[in-house]
Order: structure tokens, then C-alpha cells, then sequence
């Protein structure tokens, strides 16, 4: 082993050498999300967009009155029409794919069974086997193909192995987001454009970079809060250009805005009007507190803020603690590079456009009365910001010194195994039941453990096998 890892000041940066190693990890990873990933089933937020999917299949529209039922995730308006209550991007674009698959199994489900439980039961089956396709088609595949250009990137401009290596992991194995990529809730899409908007930010692709954030905000309206902040980015990084960018930017943004404008002025009768506002009264909190539609309000509670980061039932740091240690390393090493004078070079600015991408999701997401997600196995609405800061800690890492990096590295492995856990279980816990608890005690019953336990098993010697493939390349060093 000694010859594997080595503790030192002096940062690696062998990943050249043997970059296929990474190309293992993000096709084995990619793979292992598509088989082990949530099986929550047809849940109310993946049928809110099933619902829309049915109806421009069957009525070309929007309205999914006549699939109401099928989901608690609606908006109803005041003239009495159901629309999803989600960002409409992710059920658009994956449309065209559903259709395709869902007519003819439709037809084969109908013609083999009668109506009644059988046909009931085939056409669920039908459905999640429909929106795991999609979720592998639009989720997993764009993930695993921005990482390999990520990658592609960090080794050209000589990151480290070991960094990489962490950016990897991190992204693909070690985050909330994870447990969603092959389920259709949006957060796995929110995560793949948060991505690709960076990478196109890096090489200078603006008018792709801004068709990247257009659909990020048309898929999660949280996403627009990283418009301002690669403006931010481009107004540090390049002044002198900065108006040419911008617009740039603008005509990419402007496709996605124009489809953003005419789906909500179409289902709720103004382009700036959210489907909260005629949000299932369900989920509507009477307070003063939510003051905006009765589910948000601009400021946000510091009890809720507290629970995102260090609560026991969705916190980050019982959830994946090495992002917190993310903010307060680069932090620090912001500070010592201003306090020295040092440009503001991409690595700097993207340390901090990450972090105040994830501070804003935090604002906004304890200032909304479901900020626990409900069923869910960490912060779910946070995770855009996820691999945003994994790919800083990646771009920073020569930065780090050896305890630091030793820190990142057991509180990501602490990560790993987490939601290795997490995706053998399959299932989440609801708000009031802590964590550790709820994935302590699935292993208690006697029928659950045997299953559970064999595909954690089988996680656990997957991930196995590619430490062993690392052992292999010699190139590994904290």
C-alpha cells in the first residue's frame, strides 16, 4: 500500500498518465446509478411529470386534468384546470422519447390485459420501466458524458490524479443528487446542467453556456439563481469582454426564456407566474411566515437553515460533511490569495461562484415550507450546487495542504459509503426520522437485511474492484 498513497506537501500531477482509469470510473459509477439508484417507484413528484408527458402524448397539451388523479404534485387554476406544479424542461424534452415508447406498450398492456388489478399493476410496471429509460436517456448518459469532458479538461490543464479522482467520486457516488439520477425528480437534471454550464464557461462556449443555464432554470426554477452569478463570473474574470459575453449569453438564454415565458403564460396566465401561486392547497402553509403563496417566503429560518447543515434528518453533515469542509478550505484560501494580491484566475472564481450558488439554494430553500423534500435521504434541494463545489475542490486542490486533503478525503469516503448504503436500501425516510436511525434499523428486519444487505455487498466489491484498479495505476497520492 505504501507504494499507492502518499502523504506529502508536494501536490501530483500524474493524472496524464493514465487517464483511462478515469474513464473506468465514470462508465462503472454511471452504470452502478442506473441499476442500484431509487426505486421509490411511480412516487407524486415523478407522476406530476408523467402526468404532463400523458397529456402531450394523448391531447397535445399542457392541462393534465384527465391524469389528475394520478398525482398530489398540481396546481390548479382558477378556472378550474390541473397543470404539474414542476419545472416544465425535463418532461418537454423527454416528450418526444415517451411517446415513442409509451404508444406501443400502451397498446401491448390493453390488448394483454383486462382491465382491472392485472392491467393496473402491468401498466405501473409499463410506466417505471418508461421513466427509467428516460432517466438513464436524459440523466445518467449527460452526466456521465460532462464528466468525461470535465476530466477530459482537469487532466490537459494538469489537476492532480488523486483530484480528479476526488471530483469523480464526489459527483458520481457522494451526494444527495445521486440517489435521484435514474429516477425522473429533477434534481439529477439540475445536476448535468449546473455541470455543463460551467464547463462551457471554461471554454469560453458562451452562447452554449447560456443555453445551459436558459434550461437549467426552465427544468429547476432554483437553477435561475445561477444566472447572476456566472454573470458575476464574467464581469471579474473579463471585464474588457464583458458586454460582448453577456450577449452571448443572452441569445443562448433565449430560446429556453421564450419557452419559459409562453408554457407559463399558456397554463397560468402570466410568464413570470409560477405554479405555486395556484399551488394543491395541501401543501399550502396558512402562516404568516410563507407570505408568498403560502409555501416560500424571502427570508429564510434559521431553525431550517440550521437543520439543512447539521440536522440529524436531512443535514449535510451527516448527509456529505466533506462539503462543508469544501467551503471553509477555499474560503480560507480565497482569503490568503487576496491578502497576497493574486489575480482572480478561473480557479479562485469558481471556488466562489460554487459557494454562493450553494448559499443562495440554502436561502431560498429554508424559506420554503417543504424544505425537508419529504421522503428523501439528505438536503435534495440543494444538490445542484453539489458537483459545482466538487469541481472546485478539484481546481483548488494543489492549494490544499496534506491535512486538509487527508480531511477531504475521509469525510468523502464517510460520503461514499453512505449512500452506497442509500442505494442498496432503495427507499427514504420521512422528515421526523433521523438518518442513521432509518437505515440502522432497514437492516433489522430479517427479510429486508438479507436483500439489503446483498446489494450493499455487491456496491461494496464494485467500488472494491475500482480501488483496485487504482492500486494498479500507482498514480494515486493524497
Amino acid at each position: 500500500m505504501a507504494k499507492i498513497i502518499h502523504f506529502g506537501n508536494q501536490p501530483d500531477h500524474s493524472s496524464s498518465s493514465n487517464p483511462t482509469s478515469f474513464k473506468f470510473w465514470i462508465v462503472w459509477l454511471s452504470l452502478l446509478l442506473a441499476v442500484f439508484s431509487n426505486r421509490t417507484g411511480l412516487n407524486t413528484n415523478v407522476m406530476s411529470r408523467v402526468a404532463l408527458m400523458l397529456a402531450l402524448t394523448e391531447k397535445y397539451s399542457f392541462e393534465i386534468s384527465p391524469w389528475q388523479e394520478l398525482t398530489l404534485d398540481w396546481s390548479r387554476t382558477p378556472e378550474g384546470s390541473y397543470y404539474s406544479n414542476k419545472a416544465p424542461a425535463p418532461s418537454l424534452l423527454a416528450a418526444p422519447l415517451f411517446a415513442a415508447l409509451y404508444k406501443p406498450l400502451n397498446f401491448f398492456v390493453k390488448s394483454r390485459f383486462t382491465k382491472g388489478k392485472d392491467f393496473n399493476v402491468a401498466w405501473n410496471n409499463m410506466l417505471a420501466f418508461i421513466m427509467w429509460v428516460i432517466s438513464i436517456v436524459f440523466q445518467i448518459l449527460p452526466l456521465a458524458w460532462v464528466m468525461s469532458q470535465w476530466v477530459k479538461w482537469l487532466t490537459q490543464n494538469n489537476i492532480p490524479h488523486s483530484a480528479i479522482l476526488f471530483f469523480i467520486l464526489a459527483t458520481l457516488f457522494g451526494n444527495t443528487g445521486d440517489f435521484y439520477m435514474n429516477s425522473f425528480h429533477g434534481h439529477g437534471y439540475a445536476m448535468v446542467l449546473a455541470l455543463m454550464t460551467l464547463l462551457f464557461v471554461f471554454k469560453k462556449h458562451w452562447i452554449w453556456a447560456g443555453l445551459a443555464l436558459g434550461l437549467g432554470t426552465l427544468g429547476d426554477y432554483s437553477s435561475g439563481l445561477f444566472i447572476p452569478l456566472i454573470g458575476f463570473y464574467v464581469f471579474l474574470h473579463s471585464k474588457n469582454r464583458w458586454g460582448s459575453i453577456c450577449l452571448k449569453l443572452g441569445i443562448g438564454l433565449f430560446f429556453p426564456l421564450i419557452i419559459f415565458a409562453f408554457y407559463h403564460w399558456k397554463c397560468f396566465g402570466g410568464v413570470l407566474t409560477l405554479p405555486q401561486k395556484f399551488q394543491n392547497p395541501l401543501f399550502v402553509d396558512s402562516s404568516a411566515q410563507f407570505e408568498n403563496f403560502g409555501v416560500i417566503s424571502w427570508l429564510p429560518n434559521f431553525n431550517i437553515l440550521l437543520k439543512l447543515l447539521f440536522g440529524t434528518t436531512r443535514g449535510i453533515l451527516f448527509t456529505q460533511p466533506y462539503i462543508l469542509f469544501l467551503v471553509g478550505f477555499i474560503l480560507a484560501s480565497v482569503i490568503r490569495s487576496r491578502r497576497s494580491k493574486e489575480p482572480l484566475e478561473k480557479k479562485l472564481l469558481t471556488g466562489i461562484v460554487g459557494i454562493a450558488f450553494l448559499l443562495a439554494l440554502l436561502w431560498m430553500n429554508a424559506g420554503f415550507n417543504g424544505w425537508h423534500g419529504g421522503s428523501a435521504p439528505g438536503p435534495r434541494y440543494l444538490t445542484a450546487a453539489f458537483p459545482c463545489l466538487s469541481l472546485a475542490g478539484a481546481l483548488y486542490w494543489d492549494r490544499f495542504n496534506r491535512t486538509e486533503r487527508s480531511l477531504l478525503w475521509l469525510t468523502l469516503i464517510y460520503s461514499v459509503v453512505f449512500f452506497s448504503i442509500v442505494l442498496a436500501v432503495g427507499q427514504t425516510p420521512p422528515p421526523e426520522i433521523t438518518l442513521i436511525s432509518y437505515y440502522t434499523k432497514v437492516f433489522t428486519f430479517q427479510s429486508d437485511a438479507l436483500k439489503f444487505g446483498i446489494r450493499w455487498i455487491g456496491l461494496l466489491l464494485a467500488l472494491g474492484y475500482g480501488i483496485r484498479m487504482e492500486r494498479k495505476s500507482g498514480n494515486f497520492k493524497i
